[in-house]
């Protein structure tokens, strides 16, 4: 479906380089492939599911692997595991010579115990009623998402859970808010059924994933996780308009060409000015649009759900369907906030900048 809209708005577009689909990660000050990365471990590569968190974590030395050089990508985490993984992806630091034992079942020569220990002092864990923790109990989604909110210190307390938001949810589940606030950041995916699988046990890769995201959106100080590689590589700094093509020109030579091309009136190359954006969950993705003023471009939406693109200073309030296009420009420059009437309470929003 198309639509015309009479306002204006030329997008800079951040054109990656041919052939690059993954991220770099950044090891020992350097920048490396998810692959040089992950070359320590037998069975991870690339094409792992879950690869880039993996190797983000590992990098920082949050994951490590098996003496065999296995990483066991699916392999249930047990509680113990995952905490230590928790405390050290958020950046909490675990004095080993801690050894006080809080728990009936948690001992003082086990290998965990600082990072339990650790963990109680800081009230992240409380244990069971009967007086144990469980260490070696597996460790649901949900059970895993209270531990890392509540490790990272955020106050979920004012979250308001929308009803449905996944089909295998209720609204009065003890972890309801716990799983609305990852589903607004971005941290968890459903499946084609909108199920998440709260009691389904964590392996080793998907907790590097949730973990992986949320320090990510911490980092670069983001709403919601980007789930475009092209958004994620612009966000940290590897996808630059200054970027150089094969053919030798750069991204400034392609916005150049397309203004252009404007300005004398030519129809312009819908491969070089659609922009692409996702609107999923309670985000869109790109949160961010840095554009310039007096330029027409088409912008096509993927869509997920019931959501609308809405600008008030500009008086747009469109209801977008599964596959949206429609055409837009903006002749006045300056900020402009572009949300989902529906969601934006739930953080659903972005920022548009013409220039």
């Amino acid at each position: 479906m198309k639509r015309l809209i009479t306002l204006s708005l030329a997008v800079v577009m951040f054109l990656g380089v041919p052939g690059t689909q993954a991220i770099m990660i950044e090891m020992d000050g350097q920048l490396k492939t998810i692959a040089d990365v992950t070359a320590r471990f037998s069975d991870v590569s690339e094409a792992t599911v879950h690869a880039e968190a993996i190797a983000d974590l590992s990098a920082r030395g949050v994951v490590g692997g098996y003496p065999d050089g296995t990483f066991q990508p699916d392999r249930e985490v047990n509680r113990v595991e995952a905490l230590k993984i928790i405390l050290l992806g958020s950046g909490i630091s675990v004095d080993q010579s801690l050894t006080t034992s809080f728990f009936a079942d948690t001992f003082q020569d086990a290998w965990y115990i600082s990072f339990v220990a650790r963990a109680r002092a800081l009230g992240i864990i409380q244990g069971y009623p009967d007086g144990t923790f469980r260490p070696g109990a597996t460790l649901n989604l949900v059970e895993c998402l209270k531990i890392l909110i509540e490790a990272n210190r955020i106050d979920v307390s004012g979250i308001g859970v929308e009803a449905n938001a996944y089909a295998d949810v209720s609204v009065d589940a003890w972890f309801a808010t716990y799983v609305q606030y990852a589903k607004m950041k971005g941290l968890i995916d459903a499946d084609s059924n909108n199920k998440v699988y709260p009691n389904q046990p964590m392996d080793r890769s998907r907790l590097a994933e949730v973990m992986y995201r949320l320090s990510f959106l911490q980092r670069h100080d983001l709403e919601a996780y980007p789930l475009s590689l092209q958004e994620r590589e612009r966000v940290s700094g590897q996808l630059e308009s200054s970027e150089t093509m094969n053919d030798g020109t750069t991204d400034s030579d392609v916005e150049v060409e397309m203004e252009a091309e404007v300005e004398a009136g030519a129809e312009v190359d819908a491969n070089m000015t659609v922009l692409s954006m996702e609107a999923s969950d309670f985000f869109f993705s790109p949160t961010s649009l840095r554009i310039a003023a007096g330029t027409p471009y088409r912008i096509h939406f993927t869509t997920q759900g019931n959501h609308t693109f809405t600008i008030d200073e500009l008086g747009i309030d469109m209801a977008l369907t599964a596959d949206d296009t429609f055409d837009l420009t903006v002749d006045q420059p300056g900020t402009y906030t572009f949300y989902c009437s529906f969601h934006q309470s739930m953080g659903m929003e972005g920022t548009l900048i013409v220039e």
